[in-house]
């Protein structure tokens, strides 16, 4: 249940900011987060770069998503920790909140 609770609050929000800036860099509303094909930050261009960090970090969650649902869980551990990374380039209130749902999952599926 917890895992499904993190989801369920996570990719609304991270979605709704891809959404947002979907005007201004179509390829990255465009792009399926698809296991094992990780963010093309060129793909952003014209982005902030605090924004693409968050949109970058939405990809790589949802990217690790399809990963559990294919039982790649490896696989979803690297996007998890690439989400991570790319929290460290966001504005830090929004960067902590993000970092405990992506932890939270990380936790859940024993990555190391």
């Amino acid at each position: 249940m917890r895992r499904l609770r993190i989801v369920i609050t996570l990719a609304p929000m991270l979605g709704a900011l891809v959404w947002q800036y979907a005007d201004t860099a179509p390829a990255v509303a465009q792009e399926k987060a698809k296991c094992g094909v990780f963010f093309d930050k060129a793909s952003g261009e014209g982005i902030p770069a605090t924004m693409l960090a968050v949109i970058e970090a939405a990809y790589e969650v949802v990217a690790g998503q399809d990963c559990v649902d294919t039982g790649k869980v490896p696989t979803a551990c690297g996007h998890w920790q690439r989400a991570l990374k790319a929290l460290d380039n966001a504005e830090p209130a929004l960067a902590s909140d993000i970092n405990a749902g992506i932890k939270g999952m990380m936790q859940q599926h024993q990555c190391g």
